[in-house]
């Protein structure tokens, strides 16, 4: 029995690289402020990696999502909490909104009686 030909590169998908920083290309959006090239090149760089998190979360492709997905919740996988994660932040939610109308109340309340 032969065994076939590994494929060839021609019919390989090829993965796609990501995109790569070049930081003259954005450079004169900086021209107003006071930075040095090392500082526009930091701060274009931050908001790069920044942009790029976004993006990877956004597209599911971040290293948490990809490190949970296709689990099961006993196995670990956190995404079967979101459910219950999302009522716990509803009573976080109302619990803070109950807090903030009432000191809004006192302060108006406040503001009322001193003028």
């Amino acid at each position: 029995m032969t065994t076939p030909d590994p494929p060839s590169s021609d019919t390989e998908p090829q993965a796609l690289q990501p995109p790569v920083l070049d930081p003259d290309k954005y450079r004169h959006h900086l021209a107003e402020f006071e930075m040095s090239v090392e500082e526009q090149n930091e701060f274009l760089a931050v908001l790069w990696r920044i942009l790029c998190t976004c993006v990877d979360i956004g597209v599911g492709l971040d290293s948490v999502q990809l490190l949970f997905r296709g689990k099961t919740p006993a196995q670990g996988d956190l995404s079967g909490a979101d459910s219950e994660n999302s009522v716990q932040m509803e009573e976080h939610q109302k619990h803070f909104n109950r807090i903030a109308s009432t000191h809004a109340s006192k302060e108006d309340q406040q503001n009322e009686g001193s003028t």
